[in-house]
């Protein structure tokens, strides 16, 4: 049986948390070696633990959840001290192209939260022999953080997330929710990159039932996605929120008009989105090139 201050238990926490820490906070249990008794779970793998005690939080400098929500924890590059001792969490290794919409999107939300990158440039030989022995799916992106290979891009900002907080970032407000927009904004640009190759490849697709079938989904798409928007067009949330889904709806924009493969004028509620975060940092200095 635990003890009244066994931290283990997520509904055990909440209940002893104090009211203004109903929600927790989180903190990643590497950056905390040796420090009250919080140590690194499941054979030194980054796990999150959910700290219940404001008193304790604080002394060490943590981040309450709200805090981790905007851009306090990002400032601070990932780092706490915790009893006199600075911790520094690892730089990730990203594998994939500067063009790629998903590995942008990647490096988008790493910037936000102030995580360091060691991008592999996989448009090389030996960037693709890397990725090969890496990742047996052989796509891109594919990430290497915390002992842990990661090949989805989803997947690595559902890691970064979890394991270094939000940043400056929006949570979701609805998980469900969200998922539905991610996956339609991945469907469109997925339709794209389809055509995209097989042009590159030098397969006349131009008007043929398969093209106009992945056009037809593009535009059904961002009809949809143009009605989830908020009221002031700036977010599929509520005003001023930037996350996850205005970042991939950002990344798929600019690539199709960087590559010419969908014209993303026809959907000018999206484009109002854009606009909108046009001059974040994070997007302008991620924007594809080559």
């Amino acid at each position: 049986m635990n003890s009244h201050n066994d931290f283990s238990g997520f509904a055990g926490t909440q209940r002893r948390a104090d009211p203004d820490l109903i929600d927790a906070t989180i903190v990643p249990t590497q950056a905390l070696p040796n420090c009250m008794g919080l140590v690194p779970t499941n054979g030194g793998e980054l796990a999150c633990r959910i700290v219940g005690k404001a008193g304790w939080a604080c002394s060490i400098g943590v981040a309450q959840q709200h805090d981790i929500h905007r851009s306090s924890f990002a400032s601070e590059r990932a780092k706490v001290n915790c009893a006199g001792i600075s911790c520094t969490l690892p730089a990730m290794k990203l594998y994939g192209t500067v063009t790629s919409p998903f590995v942008r999107r990647v490096r988008v939300v790493a910037s936000e939260l102030g995580i360091d990158v060691d991008r592999i440039d996989t448009t090389t030989d030996a960037g693709q022999l890397r990725l090969a022995k890496l990742n047996p799916i052989r796509k891109v992106p594919a990430a290497e953080i915390d002992g842990r290979t990661l090949f989805d891009s989803r997947v690595i900002i559902d890691w970064l997330t979890t394991t270094r907080g939000w940043g400056s970032l929006t949570p979701a407000r609805d998980h469900w929710r969200e998922q539905n927009l991610l996956n339609a904004i991945d469907g469109a640009v997925e339709a794209a990159i389809s055509l995209f190759y097989l042009k590159r490849d030098g397969v006349a697709v131009d008007g043929t039932p398969y093209a106009l079938r992945q056009n037809d989904r593009i535009a059904s798409i961002f009809a949809w996605l143009s009605s989830e928007l908020c009221t002031d067009q700036t977010s599929f949330r509520q005003a001023g929120d930037f996350g996850v889904p205005e970042i991939s709806i950002i990344c798929m924009m600019d690539w199709m008009d960087f590559r010419n493969t969908y014209a993303t004028a026809t959907a000018p509620a999206l484009c109002a989105l854009r606009n909108a975060w046009r001059a974040r940092p994070s997007l302008t200095a991620s924007m594809p090139t080559g």
